[in-house]
C-alpha cells in the first residue's frame, strides 16, 4: 500500500473499532489521570503552572520551582508511569486493531489481557526506546546549542534563529531512530520477540522502506495532534478562564483533558503503526495474515475472516474494499 492507502485503512479501521479501541485506552490512562489530579489538588498552589504558556509559569516567591519541588518530583515520576503506561495502551490497540483488520470482531478485555501477558518485556523494550531517543535527544540539542550560540549573542533575532537550529537538527535526529524503531511492539507481541530484538527486528523490517514509513507516521501523528487539539483544546481553554484560578478546577481539567485526547488519540497512532507493520511483513516477506489472525486470536473467539494470504486490490489499485475481496473487513458480523 502507499502511504495515503496506508492511512485510509488506518482510519477506517480505527473508526469501525473506535468503541474497543477508546475503552482500552480510558482502563490505562484514566486511572493515572485521577491520580495526577489528586497530586495536583494536593501539592500545586499556582494553578497557572498548569495553564499552557509560552513564557512559563511564574513561580511563587520563595519557589526555585514553579509549583514547588515536591509537585516536581511527584509530576515527573507520574509523567514516566504515563509514558509506559501509553506503551501498553498502544499494545493492547494493537490487537484490536488487528483483529478489526484481519476480519475479526476485537474484544477490549481480551486485548488488554493479551497486551498485559508481555507486559515485562513491553516495559523494558519501551525504557529501551524511551532511553535511546531520551539520550539522542540530548546530544543533539547540546550539539544544537553549541552551534546557536553565535545567533544568541546576535540579540531577540539571533535568539529566534537558535531555536530554529536547536529544532532543525534535533527533529531529524530523533526522528529518524524513532521511525526505524516504530513497529517494535507489533513485532514483540506477534512474533513473541524479546524485548532487545524487537527492536532490532523493527530496524530491519523498516530498512529499505524509511522514508515511505517515516512520512506515513509523520502524516499520522499530525493528525493525531489536530484531533487531540480539536477534542482537548475546549477543556484548556476553560483553563484560561475563572476555573483556571482554582487549583481543584484546574487540576479537573487538566486530568480530563489529557484523558480524553489520550482516548482518542493513542487508538489512531496504534492504527497507523499497525498497518504499517502488516504492510512491511507482507511486502518485504510475502507473510500470510491469516497466520497472524490466529495467533492474536484467543480461545473461543470467533475465527476471522478467510480472506486472501495477502490484501487483496480495488479496480483502482489500492486496498480492496468491503465487496471487492479483501481487508479492510466490511462493518458488522464477521463471516462464518
Amino acid at each position: 500500500m502507499g502511504i495515503g492507502e496506508t492511512l485510509d485503512v488506518s482510519i477506517k479501521v480505527y473508526l469501525r473499532h473506535a468503541g474497543s479501541l477508546f475503552r482500552i485506552v480510558a482502563t490505562i490512562v484514566v486511572p493515572i489521570q485521577v491520580l495526577a489530579a489528586l497530586v495536583n489538588m494536593s501539592l500545586l498552589e499556582n494553578p497557572s503552572v498548569l495553564r499552557p504558556s509560552l513564557s512559563g509559569p511564574q513561580p511563587v516567591p520563595g519557589q526555585l520551582i514553579p509549583g514547588g519541588v515536591g509537585w516536581f518530583v511527584a509530576s515527573m515520576v507520574l509523567a514516566v508511569v504515563l509514558a509506559f503506561a501509553q506503551v501498553l495502551a498502544v499494545a493492547a490497540c494493537f490487537k484490536a486493531v488487528g483483529e478489526g483488520y484481519l476480519g475479526g470482531r476485537p474484544d477490549w478485555l481480551d486485548s488488554l489481557r493479551f497486551a498485559g501477558r508481555r507486559l515485562g518485556a513491553l516495559l523494558l523494550a519501551a525504557f529501551m526506546f524511551l532511553g535511546a531517543l531520551t539520550l539522542n535527544l540530548f546530544v543533539v540539542a547540546i550539539a544544537g546549542g553549541l552551534l546557536a550560540i553565535p545567533f544568541t549573542l546576535a540579540g531577540p533575532a539571533g535568539a529566534v534563529v537558535a531555536v530554529i537550529v536547536i529544532v532543525v537538527i534535533a527533529v531529524p535526529g530523533v526522528g529518524w531512530l524513532a521511525t526505524y524503531w516504530s513497529v517494535f511492539i507489533p513485532v514483540l507481541l506477534a512474533e513473541d520477540a524479546g524485548s532487545a530484538a524487537s527492536l532490532g527486528r523493527s530496524w530491519s523490517l523498516v530498512s529499505g522502506r524509511f522514508w515511505a514509513t517515516f512520512a506515513t507516521l509523520l502524516v499520522g501523528i499530525l493528525l493525531g495532534i489536530l484531533v487531540q487539539v480539536l477534542v482537548g483544546g475546549a477543556l484548556i481553554a476553560l483553563l484560561f478562564t475563572d476555573a483556571g484560578q482554582s487549583v481543584i478546577l484546574a487540576s479537573t481539567l487538566n486530568a480530563l483533558a489529557t484523558a480524553v485526547g489520550s482516548i482518542v488519540t493513542i487508538p489512531l497512532v496504534a492504527s497507523f503503526v499497525a498497518i504499517i507493520y502488516f504492510d512491511l511483513r507482507v511486502r518485504k516477506e510475502g507473510l500470510d495474515l491469516r497466520l497472524v489472525a490466529r495467533g492474536m486470536a484467543s480461545p473461543g473467539s470467533p475465527a476471522p475472516a478467510q480472506g486472501p494470504a495477502v490484501p487483496a486490490r480495488g479496480p483502482s489499485g489500492g486496498p480492496a474494499l468491503a465487496g471487492q475481496g479483501g481487508p479492510p473487513p466490511p462493518p458488522g458480523p464477521t463471516p462464518r
